[in-house]
């Protein structure tokens, strides 16, 4: 064979090899090597390298913890990147080529790798340490040679630190909302900053309403490169320093270029766009753009199936005779006895079935299938009827609701005659069990939770009005008439239960403050008189056995007597003519005291006079209370579940503790059981994506969906999302489509990595501790200079105190100096002491014994102190007349802070600041407006007292003089609520920042098993101009922004504003009018 004959045959059988081996896809961290030949990335946990025209890629760590961001040294020698091999998260290096590699970092608040110096001698790197704040990351350099302390670039918040190729200057980020964003513009938009080391300044050079970020120098020093957003995402642009000018480099119609790098030649820039990685030509005219394809050979772990073993389940029906169970279990339906318990599988689809139902005759089962997209209600039947379904192998599926009605639910009528369903958005239907002649007996926004009567001729529900309060109707199957509400509350009503003689409902409510108890109402007018007729009726019967008279007549007789004359007799008789007595049904309830216990999960009992329910402060016990007696709820088991159905017989059949269960005489018998299964990890993952998919496109506050075509989006990303190879490039995926609805308050978080990570496992934990003290950097020579004590910390104790200016020469007797390695010599076990040696000013040496602090407990105490130096900043601002109060958030505990503070802070005073600013929400606006829009309609004067108001006639504490409010771009959520509230009813002006734009009232809700995922389901709107509060931040009346390093030197110009402007609010304040006592004639 010729030589040219092999090598045609050599290449051919290698470009099908390289076609052969896995692609490389989702990529992260990008970059280059100096002279741009090749590209660095992340994927798969591990550092990789690949040529920068694409191809077989290399691994360089194969380390069991996560590897990311790797960074060519300068030089080229080196690769510094950062890991998670260390516990938390640390910078390491090694060489180029891969080998063994060596920790730089060691703060245990975890290091994060931004640049390397153009000398490679240092590392810029980002991290969270003393400073408090919503965004307190701060940018430090390490030496990459020797143990030597972080330095911290500059005293204010940065993010993505670039150096300028002298070294002089860095520039960096500042704001930003979330990688995958689309389309935000508002005061949260990602800023550009440049910090210039020799004069020590800030200056912005670009800015756009979509943000700027992703910013780096063009090695050559003419300028900045930078990624900039407008609606459909981040472009490249350059900004040229000389002519003041920017212009767009890459045009993308649509996503987002991310994680821009440059070669150190200038000659290449590479990034990912979407699901692959790019590079950029900048020697060629016009550039050149390369979609880089990405291969390894590497023999990686490629699970496609994972064995199953699963052993509980929420979805369970019982057979009539309770002698069949069927249950699902991976999204499939699965059959069992009682007695064999050896589950055996009725479906095997990758879609989901749930919500199972036997029917009334146990011959066959209806279910919902789903398969991510549309929903079905299906009837299942075994062909061959003599089988059980525990052993069924053919079996028959009917289409009863076809998916272009999207079903959600299903509950069969009793005696087999009806179903009733639900389907999207909150409709119930009633119809025959094959689906025919379907009657739609309600239509909402939401879903109702149905029950049927025990005849069949009714059914309770819970809905919600528009104003979020549940109550409970009872409305006819055959739609004959309006439904009734029967609870008719302003408060919580909710999980009906009818009696099984469907005589009474009965309900869960909170009528009484915070209390929840069960009410129950009487369907029939007679049953209330017969209650009190009846006590009496038993108490007769009881003093009639003690009578000598009625010896020889047996209590049967005497029954019947007193029965007759009660007329019982004639009251049965007349039942079947008797009907339900709406007349005042909400005015007729009774109420059920549980103290104590908040209840849940009621169902009555087969006798119908008892009422089994559920505590949801204690899961563990089930408890039985009489409804006529009055008599306290007693335990009746030691046991806790959901329940499914009660028998003729009080036998109760439950889910409990995960597995099927009866409940019978206090006893609970479980049905546990075991499914060996196989699941199909393409399939999981199509159905966990879709899962999040449709979760987003039916529950969504925006029917409009960002105006995005919402099937094309599952296009887009859902054949990524098949293939993500790890749980953070899933979870990556759906990021990216929730961000095409440009939407606050989003985001999916797996509830476990996979594949499972790596942690290290040391015998105790230690981490860096802080003493309570910050450092002067510039100090050189012994020991280490304390330029400030943290009020209240431990080096601020009698018995620990060091003052700023002092030295601290030796820690647990090893003498230091101004660059030992403050991490690693403070890096201990928290509960051990640290002991100093310490040099005051004069030179006069002592021994301090500190017990240290977490760094986290430090930034604690540095924002109490910032609010403390706030409060003493207003008060020198205005002589004493105006009081300042902080809201860190809209949660509780801060409103009760609020309401303490209205007092503590307004006494005396002539107007009040009220900041609101990082405040990222929570929901207590209505509460504070109370506090601050009491409308003052009298006021009192008690004997040789002055005016006042009672204060136990109001509901809070109370201010009606001027106030401001501090607002700014991290003002968030129901803290904007506030800042758009007090605008609009005129309570105050407003001083800052437009808010974030980010009003969504958010849940979440469980992705399978896969996940965790926000919800936003209720849109704000502004009552002066019904704006959407999303994207639409609160105005302020006067803008201003604090400078980056400002707050840090104690100068805060929002503030200051603030001040002069309510002092002159205050003098325009109305006084209250002279009292004027009555005059007698």
């Amino acid at each position: 064979m010729s030589t040219r004959i092999i090598l045609i045959l050599a290449t051919a059988l290698s470009l099908l090899n390289i076609h052969a081996e896995p692609h490389i896809r989702m990529a992260s961290f990008p970059s280059l090597s100096p002279d741009g030949s090749k590209v660095l990335f992340s994927w798969a946990g591990d550092i990789w390298s690949t040529p920068a025209e694409g191809g077989r890629s290399t691994r360089l760590t194969t380390h069991p913890a996560r590897d990311f961001a790797p960074r060519f040294t300068p030089d080229g020698k080196s690769i510094c990147f950062g890991s998670s091999r260390a516990g938390g998260y640390q910078v390491f290096i090694m060489p180029a080529e891969g080998g063994s590699a060596r920790q730089i970092t060691h703060h245990s608040e975890n290091s994060f790798i931004e640049d390397i110096a153009p000398n490679s001698k240092s590392i810029l790197i980002r991290g969270i340490r003393d400073f408090p704040g919503r965004k307190s990351y701060r940018l430090y350099e390490v030496p990459l040679q020797g143990e030597k302390p972080e330095k911290m670039i500059f005293p204010a918040y940065a993010e993505n630190g670039r150096y300028s190729p002298d070294g002089q200057s860095i520039v960096f980020t500042r704001e930003g909302v979330s990688l995958y964003r689309k389309g935000y513009h508002g005061t949260m938009a990602s800023q550009v900053w440049i910090w210039n080391k020799k004069n020590n300044t800030f200056t912005q050079p670009i800015s756009n309403e979509h943000g700027c970020r992703n910013p780096f120098y063009h090695p050559n020093g003419s300028g900045i490169f930078y990624s900039q957003g407008s609606p459909n995402g981040f472009n490249l642009w350059f900004y040229d320093f000389e002519k003041d000018a920017t212009r767009q480099v890459t045009h993308f119609q649509d996503d987002s270029v991310m994680q821009p790098h440059i070669a150190e030649d200038g000659s290449t820039i590479v990034f990912r766009h979407l699901f692959d990685l790019y590079t950029l030509s900048l020697t060629k005219p016009g550039g050149e753009l390369t979609k880089l394809q990405l291969y390894h050979h590497e023999d990686l772990p490629n699970k496609t199936t994972e064995d199953r073993i699963i052993k509980n389940t929420k979805d369970v029906a019982f057979s009539p005779t309770g002698l069949e169970i069927v249950f699902t279990a991976e999204g499939e339906i699965w059959a069992m006895d009682t007695i064999l318990r050896k589950p055996h599988r009725l479906t095997e689809t990758f879609a989901h079935e749930k919500d199972l139902w036997f029917s009334h005759d146990g011959k066959s089962i209806l279910y919902i299938h789903d398969d991510g997209i549309n929903s079905e209600l299906r009837r299942m039947e075994k062909t061959k009827p003599g089988q059980f379904w525990w052993q069924a192998t053919d079996l028959k599926h009917t289409t009863i609701v076809k998916a272009s009605k999207r079903p959600t639910g299903i509950i069969p009528g009793p005696k087999g005659k009806k179903i009733t369903y639900t389907t999207y958005p909150g409709n119930l239907w009633v119809s025959n069990p094959d689906g025919s002649e379907p009657v739609r007996l309600v239509e909402s926004w939401q879903e109702p939770t149905a029950k049927w009567s025990p005849n069949g001729k009714w059914i309770a529900y819970t809905l919600q009005n528009n104003n979020f309060n549940p109550d409970i109707f009872i409305i006819r199957t055959d739609g004959s008439m309006p439904p009734v509400n029967i609870s008719r509350h302003p408060d919580l009503d909710f999980s009906p239960a009818w009696s099984p003689d469907g005589r009474r409902i009965a309900f869960i409510g909170r009528h009484h403050k915070e209390q929840y108890d069960i009410f129950y109402l009487d369907l029939y007018k007679s049953d209330e008189i017969k209650d009190t007729n009846g006590e009496t009726l038993e108490r007769a019967r009881k003093a009639m056995d003690k009578d000598p008279a009625y010896k020889g007549i047996t209590k049967k007789k005497v029954k019947k007597v007193l029965e007759k004359l009660s007329g019982k007799n004639k009251q049965k008789k007349s039942e079947k003519e008797e009907t339900f007595d709406f007349s005042n049904v909400h005015q007729r309830l009774r109420r059920i005291e549980v103290k104590g216990i908040t209840p849940s999960k009621l169902i009555w009992n087969n006798d119908s006079k008892k009422i089994l329910f559920q505590s949801r402060s204690n899961k563990k016990i089930i408890y039985t209370v009489d409804a006529k007696s009055g008599a306290k709820p007693s335990k009746l088991a030691e046991a806790s579940g959901t329940p499914i159905k009660i028998d003729t017989k009080g036998k109760l059949y439950w889910i409990s503790k995960g597995v099927p269960a009866t409940l019978q005489g206090g006893k609970n018998t479980p049905y546990p059981f075991t499914v060996y299964t196989e699941r199909k990890l393409s399939d999981w993952k199509r159905m966990a994506f879709r899962n999040a998919w449709n979760t987003m496109r039916d529950s969504f506050y925006d029917p409009k969906l960002n105006n995005r075509n919402w099937t094309d989006v599952l296009e887009k990303y859902e054949p990524m999302a098949m293939q993500a190879n790890t749980s953070m490039v899933f979870d990556r995926i759906v990021s990216m489509m929730l961000g095409e609805l440009n939407a606050s308050h989003m985001g999916f978080r797996s509830v476990r990595q996979w594949p499972s990570s790596w942690q290290p496992t040391p015998k105790w934990k230690e981490e860096t501790v802080h003493l309570g003290t910050r450092f002067d950097h510039t100090h050189a020579g012994k020991g280490w200079k304390v330029s400030e004590v943290i009020p209240d910390s431990p080096a601020d104790r009698d018995i620990s105190k060091i003052l700023p200016g002092e030295i601290i020469t030796h820690i647990n007797g090893t003498e230091i100096l101004s660059d030992s390695p403050r991490n690693e010599l403070l890096h201990r076990r928290l509960s051990e002491p640290v002991h100093l040696k310490v040099t005051d000013k004069d030179g006069r040496a002592r021994a301090v014994k500190i017990q240290p602090i977490t760094y986290k407990a430090a930034r604690d105490l540095a924002r109490n102190a910032h609010i403390d130096a706030t409060e003493h900043a207003v008060n020198k601002l205005s002589g004493g007349k105006l009081g300042y109060i902080h809201v860190a958030r809209m949660m509780w505990d801060e409103f009760e802070k609020f309401e303490h503070h209205l007092y503590e802070q307004g006494a005396g005073k002539d107007g009040l600041v009220i900041d609101v600013r990082d405040n990222g929400g929570g929901f207590t606006t209505d509460h504070l407006l109370t506090a601050l829009c009491q409308p003052r309609h009298a006021f009192t004067i008690p004997r040789n007292g002055g005016i006042g108001y009672p204060q136990d006639r109001i509901v809070y504490a109370t201010w009606n003089k001027p106030i401001i409010v501090l607002c700014n771009q991290n003002s968030f959520s129901n803290a904007e609520i506030f800042s758009h509230a007090i605008r609009n009813l005129n309570r105050g002006k407003i001083v800052g920042v437009a808010t974030a734009g980010g009003v969504i009232s958010t849940g979440s809700t469980a992705i399978l098993d896969a996940g965790t995922l926000r919800l936003p389901f209720r849109g704000w709107f502004s009552s002066s101009d019904g704006k959407d509060m999303e994207l639409n931040g609160a105005q302020p009346h006067y803008t201003i922004w604090n400078k980056p390093g400002e707050l840090s030197r104690g100068k805060d110009v929002q503030l200051e504003k603030a001040v002069s402007i309510l002092l002159e609010d205050s003098k325009k304040s109305p006084s209250l009018p002279k009292p004027k006592y009555r005059v007698s004639k």
